[in-house]
């Protein structure tokens, strides 16, 4: 995995790594990568440094690293992750 585990090497869950997808295309973050976020043991992400989230559209060299919807509209169709999803609802 990329991310920093809390305590032993931990895989984070797919549909957690979509979750995060999903989030970082919402807010236009850029700047998701190995080092900005944790992995639980039960394999659940932290998101951390959002820095810089919401950045401007266009400025080129940031605007390709935001995920594109084409990246995410699949991930919407997940009943795994609609699920989390709805979790957040209740």
């Amino acid at each position: 995995s990329s991310g920093h585990s809390i305590g032993s090497k931990v895989t984070p869950k797919k549909v957690e790594v979509d979750l995060q997808t999903v989030f970082d295309f919402l807010i236009k973050n850029p700047d998701r990568h190995g080092k900005n976020y944790l992995i639980r043991e039960d394999g659940s992400v932290i998101s951390i440094d959002h820095g810089m989230s919401f950045y401007n559209d266009q400025i080129p060299f940031i605007s390709k690293k935001i995920p594109s919807f084409d990246q995410v509209e699949p991930l919407l169709k997940d009943p795994a992750l609609r699920q989390r999803l709805d979790s957040f609802t209740r």
